[in-house]
């Protein structure tokens, strides 16, 4: 009676182990992937849940509607605190913290412009949203796919 694995049974073993670690972590990346579509959306959600509630309140205080900006955060810059509104007038509560065009950290966003921010999805994909203070909009273009699963 032996007491041993022959090396076959060892070769054998491995294999099926490293060819179910590489369907796991393969399917680890796109759970990534989601989780960070699905951050995109709530943020989304929040700042334009915010915009609604604010253009209620500068109404009813005889304002235009709409704020003039998001936020006072510098554009390009790494952990500004972006959408909050300014000083005198908050807008979200809790602010998102921004990245850069450099690091692009993946489901944050990065201030552009006054009124443009670019949202990472992947380190080559983003998507591009442009606040409007005339309508108080914050939309991306629909002719992109990524921006159809975002909204």
């Amino acid at each position: 009676m032996k007491k041993a694995f022959s090396l076959l049974e060892i070769i054998f073993v491995l294999s099926i182990i490293a060819l179910l670690g590489s369907f796991m972590l393969k399917n680890s990346f796109g759970f990534l992937e989601k989780a960070h579509i699905t951050t995109l959306k709530t943020h989304i959600a929040l700042i334009r849940n915010a915009l609604s509630l604010k253009k209620n309140e500068r109404i009813r205080k005889g304002l235009s509607p709409y704020p003039m900006v998001l936020d006072k955060a510098q554009p390009n810059s790494v952990n500004e605190q972006l959408f909050i509104g300014t000083p005198d007038e908050k807008l979200v509560e809790y602010p998102i913290l921004s990245t850069t065009l450099a690091e692009k950290e993946l489901g944050k966003f990065v201030k552009v412009s006054p009124f443009s921010y670019y949202a990472y999805i992947t380190k080559e994909d983003f998507i591009e949203f442009i606040y409007n203070n005339s309508s108080g909009t914050f939309s991306c273009s629909y002719d992109q796919d990524l921006c159809k699963e975002l909204n």
